[in-house]
C-alpha cells in the first residue's frame, strides 16, 4: 500500500494548554538534521499478539530501523516511500495503524519518520510505515493552502 498518509484539518485552532498532558508536538523530517536510526520508538493502542485485544492505555516499543532491502525481501512491494521497523519481539500489530514511528533527531527532540501502515498478520516481525520525509512536499503544500 503505498500513499498511506493523510492530514487533518481541525475545526479550530486546538488550545495546547487544555491538551498538554495529552497531546505533544513533534518535528517533521528535516534534511539539515539527522536522526539516530536505532533509537526509534512506535506508539500505539494495538494488540499486543495475534489473539490478543487491543489496549487501553498508550503503548510504546523501541523499533529500530530495518534497512529497506530486507524489508523488501520480506514484504516484496516496499517502496522508497516507505520505512520499516522492529524485529521479531518488537514491533507494532494490529489496531496500531496510523501510529507514529519517531527518532530522537541530533538536537535530541524527536522527529517523525513513519507512520504505520502494516505488518505480519501474526505480529511478530518488523511493520511498514509510510516514509514521512518523502511527504513533506505534499505536507506543507496543504498546510500553506489552510
Amino acid at each position: 500500500m503505498t500513499n498511506d498518509v493523510s492530514l487533518v484539518k481541525l475545526p479550530k485552532p486546538l488550545d495546547i494548554e487544555k491538551v498538554k498532558d495529552y497531546v505533544f508536538p513533534i518535528c517533521l523530517p528535516n534534511k539539515d538534521i539527522s536522526v539516530n536510526e536505532s533509537k526509534c520508538i512506535a506508539t500505539g493502542w494495538g494488540k499486543t499478539g495475534v489473539l490478543d485485544q487491543g489496549s487501553e492505555k498508550l503503548l510504546q516499543i523501541h523499533s529500530p530501523i530495518v534497512p529497506l532491502n530486507k524489508c523488501q525481501l520480506t514484504y516484496g512491494l516496499a517502496t522508497k516511500d516507505q520505512i520499516c521497523s522492529g524485529d521479531d519481539q518488537h514491533t507494532v500489530c494490529n489496531g496500531d495503524s496510523g501510529g507514529p514511528l519517531q527518532c530522537i533527531n541530533s538536537n535530541g527532540g524527536m522527529t517523525i519518520q513513519g507512520i504505520v501502515s502494516y505488518g505480519s498478520t501474526f505480529c511478530d516481525q518488523f511493520a511498514v510505515y509510510t516514509r514521512v520525509e518523502n511527504y513533506l512536499g505534499w505536507i506543507n503544500n496543504i498546510m500553506n493552502q489552510n
